[in-house]
């Protein structure tokens, strides 16, 4: 909601996962995170809708009808997606609306119905934000205390826990060390924006609220620490810098590789965020903006290719032994 989605858009796409779980005989329980983070496409429905090149009589169908079928074909892929990258990619849903992302953009360019994307870039509100998100995450962290006063010895759980997916962080330590764990990993990375130089605006709260959230699905301050390293090297190497806005969402949204760090370790886990701050800036113009989960496609292609290759070389290592 902080830089792409509102209460026009997003409904097409829920209402297309809904009809999908209709036509399966499911309940729509089943289908749900596939429904909210599929909204990762509602700009689809926006572009359609409000095209200048199209009669209203055209563009209106034209949106819902492709609302509706893009979403509809989201949940069996992002199924069969998820066995590409094995669980090592948290934004599972993020990957597959890129591929359908694609898809639709090619089409779409066929007509000459994709705008130029647009840059828009706030600064100038890092004291008045910062202090709103820190005393949110730090008022997180004292609720899971008053919850759970056992909360920082269960926390231990969750720091060893490797982030794969499914990594449900609450069956796994219980809600006080959840809400704990999401205070600190939205912390540390609002800290490493304000060390950088970052701006904090939409998309930089938007980072940082799926870092946090995803706190109780697979990241924490460990695995999360060595793939913002890697995106950090990167903008050392790479001719960017590292206070770039790209580089700040590439930095917080390469989390999403955190498994990769917490199952195959550190060095890893730097590489794959190294990898990935090329990655996250080379496939946007493929889905023109359509798809505000860019990091997500990108980490995705990313974990999809990296991970059998780590796990290839371990084989052969421990063969070797």
């Amino acid at each position: 909601g902080l830089f792409g989605k509102n209460l026009l858009n997003v409904w097409f796409i829920i209402a297309g996962v809904w009809i999908y779980a209709r036509f399966r005989c499911e309940p729509i329980a089943k289908h749900i995170n596939t429904a909210f983070f599929g909204t990762a496409l509602a700009p689809v429905v926006t572009e359609i809708l409000f095209s200048t090149v199209l009669p209203t009589a055209v563009s209106l169908p034209l949106a819902v009808a492709t609302g509706l079928l893009i979403s509809f074909i989201l949940p069996p892929a992002a199924a069969q997606l998820s066995k590409a990258h094995m669980g090592f990619a948290l934004y599972n849903v993020g990957f597959t609306a890129g591929l359908v992302g694609v898809l639709v953009v090619a089409l779409l360019t066929s007509y000459d119905l994709v705008p130029k994307p647009v840059f828009i870039w706030t600064t100038g509100h890092n004291l008045q934000l910062g202090s709103f998100m820190g005393v949110m995450f730090l008022s997180l962290m004292m609720l899971g205390l008053a919850i759970d006063r056992r909360a920082p010895a269960r926390l231990k759980d969750v720091l060893r826990s490797s982030g794969q997916a499914p990594s449900d962080f609450i069956a796994l330590a219980g809600l006080g060390a959840t809400l704990l764990n999401i205070g600190l990993t939205g912390l540390l990375a609002m800290v490493y924006i304000l060390a950088i130089g970052g701006d904090i605006n939409g998309p930089v709260i938007a980072g940082l609220l799926s870092v946090a959230g995803f706190g109780a699905f697979g990241k924490h301050p460990f695995n999360i620490t060595p793939v913002m390293l890697g995106v950090v090297l990167g903008s050392l190497a790479k001719p960017w810098g590292i206070a770039d806005p790209a580089i700040q969402l590439a930095a917080l949204f390469s989390t999403n590789l955190a498994p990769v760090s917490g199952h195959f370790g550190w060095r890893w886990g730097t590489l794959a965020g190294y990898i990935h701050s090329s990655a996250a800036l080379s496939v946007a113009p493929v889905h023109g903006g359509l798809n505000l989960y860019n990091n997500g496609f990108a980490s995705g292609i990313v974990a999809s290719v990296l991970v059998p290759v780590i796990i290839a070389i371990n084989e052969a290592q421990i063969r070797r032994r």
